[in-house]
Parts: C-alpha cells; sequence; structure tokens
C-alpha cells in the first residue's frame, strides 16, 4: 500500500498473488484512519497473507492506526524504500547491495525484471528469437488498469558515483510535471522481500535499456 495524504496524492492498495496483480484500489481523501481500515478489509478479502506498507511522512498515521487494529493472521512490514539494498544475490552473482543506491532501486528494478522475463517467455510461446521458457512464478501479469500501466514505465534510472542504479525521485518528477507514481509504487511495495537474509532472485537474461531511460524501455 502506498499511502497519500488526500488532495493530489491517492492511497493506493495493490494486491498480488504470485505473478498476477490485482485490479488496484484507491482512496482520495486525508483520513488515513478509514483508509487503513479499509485497505485491511480489502486484503484480508483478497486472502492475502502479507501487507506491505509505506510508513513514511503521511504513513505514520498507518503504522499507528495498524498497531491499534486486528491484524491476526496477516504479516505486515513496513517498508522504508529509502533504506540500503537487501541481501538478495542477482543471478551474475553480485549482492543487491553492490546493485542499487536504495531498497527503491532494488525494487523497482525486480519489477523491471519480471516484465523483462514476461516479454522473453511470450517470445518463446510464439517461437521467436530471443525467447526463454521462464517459471510462471518469475514473470508479471497486469490487470486493465491505466493509472497503473501509464506511470509504471515514467521513472527514470541511473547511475550514482558509485555505480549503483539509482531511481528518479518524486522532486526529479515533479520538475518534470509529474504526479507521484502512487499505483506503481503500491506495486513495487508487493514485491519487498521479507526479512531473511539469503534471498535469491530468479534467473534473468542481462536488462535492456541505457542510463537515464525509462525503467521499463
Amino acid at each position: 500500500m502506498d499511502v497519500g495524504g488526500g488532495g493530489k496524492g491517492k492511497t493506493v492498495l495493490v494486491i498480488r498473488k504470485g505473478p498476477v496483480v490485482r485490479t488496484p484500489k484507491s482512496w482520495n481523501t486525508p483520513d488515513n484512519i478509514t483508509t487503513t481500515h479499509a485497505a485491511l478489509d480489502e486484503t484480508r478479502r483478497a486472502g492475502a497473507r502479507v501487507m506491505n506498507y509505506d510508513p513514511i511522512g503521511v504513513g505514520n498515521t498507518v503504522t499507528s492506526t495498524l498497531n491499534h487494529a486486528n491484524t491476526d493472521g496477516l504479516k505486515v512490514h513496513p517498508i522504508n524504500v529509502g533504506n540500503p539494498p537487501s541481501d538478495a544475490e542477482w543471478p551474475d552473482g553480485r549482492k543487491a547491495k553492490e546493485m542499487f543506491a536504495n531498497l527503491k532501486a532494488e525494487l523497482w528494478w525486480t519489477v523491471r525484471c519480471a516484465f523483462q522475463r514476461s516479454h522473453e517467455l511470450l517470445l518463446f510461446l510464439e517461437g521467436q528469437e530471443g525467447g526463454c521458457d521462464h517459471p510462471l512464478e518469475d514473470i508479471i501479469v497486469l490487470p486493465d488498469s491505466k493509472e497503473l500501466t501509464g506511470q509504471l514505465p515514467v521513472p527514470k534510472w541511473l547511475k550514482n558515483e558509485k555505480g549503483r542504479i539509482g531511481i528518479e525521485s518524486k522532486l526529479s518528477l515533479a520538475r518534470r510535471g509529474i504526479p507521484s507514481p502512487d499505483f506503481a509504487e503500491a506495486l513495487v511495495l508487493t514485491y519487498a522481500p521479507e526479512p531473511i537474509e539469503d534471498f535469491v532472485m530468479p534467473s534473468v537474461a542481462p536488462v535492456f535499456g541505457g542510463r537515464g531511460a525509462g525503467l521499463l524501455s
């Protein structure tokens, strides 16, 4: 769940079961207490076992609400994407901490790779060059959501002075006249690994695109 505070920013809940992403739910209200309970109800109704949310800024209200709410049977994780990357190991043997500037970049890149695997699987099924028979659990299937599909390609990626991948900030997006990609960020949060040490990423060929390109280009 990506938390908004009313106004232009929406609170968006994206529920994913394996590769299948459900149609997002969104609320445009400053009342984050009511919104949090509504999101909990939606999460339970979908049979989800884990709920990740952004605790920063207005997300503090969500944290307080969740601390007092009945979350039995549901693992609730605050995900601060400004934190360092996880301890995940990527197919080329590198650790996420060697590759990414922060957790935000790691999660966006994880989604990017899921789209790449989906494309490669489609090529494989059509008998085209560049195809690869990826397991279904390693791909991604999006719902018919203009907001979600419209926001995913927008943020750009670049490398910092240490050669680590970073994702365009909300401030940079605002300078380009682009609002916060709250639907996309809610999806990205569903890919946050649970707090375990040796998480290994699914195999994927080297990603395409170039520095400064749109994330999904």
